[in-house]
C-alpha cells in the first residue's frame, strides 16, 4: 500500500476529553477536569478537541502503547499528540505516538 510509505505523523494539539462525557453532554474544560481523569483511568476512550472544534479519537499505537498510556494522565489537560492520523466512517483518529501537555495561553 503506498499510501502507507507515505503518511507522515501529524501534531495535533486541543484539549484531552474523554469521549463518553463529550459526545454525551458536551462536557469539557476545567470544570471536568476530574471527571474526565476518573472516566479515562475507568477505561473511557480519549479523545483530543481542537480549539477550531475538530474531535480526534486517540487510538494506541501497537508498537509503541507507552505514549497512548501517558496520555490517560492527561485528561482535561491541553495536550500536543502526535502520530498518524485516520478518517473512517466520518470518525478522525489519531494513533498515539508521543503525547504531551501544553500550557494554557493566557
Amino acid at each position: 500500500n503506498e499510501h502507507a510509505a507515505t503518511a507522515k505523523p501529524s501534531m495535533i494539539s486541543g484539549e484531552l476529553v474523554d469521549m463518553g462525557c463529550y459526545i454525551g453532554h458536551m462536557a469539557k474544560g476545567e470544570k471536568h477536569t476530574d471527571c474526565a481523569a476518573k472516566c479515562v483511568s475507568g477505561g473511557m476512550p480519549m479523545g483530543v478537541l481542537t480549539s477550531a472544534g475538530k474531535l480526534y479519537l486517540l487510538t494506541m499505537d501497537h508498537a509503541n502503547p507507552d505514549a497512548y498510556n501517558k496520555a490517560k494522565d492527561m485528561a482535561g489537560k491541553q495536550v500536543k499528540i502526535t502520530g498518524e492520523t485516520h478518517v473512517r466512517n466520518g470518525v478522525n483518529t489519531i494513533d498515539v505516538e508521543a503525547a504531551e501537555t501544553v500550557a494554557m495561553a493566557k
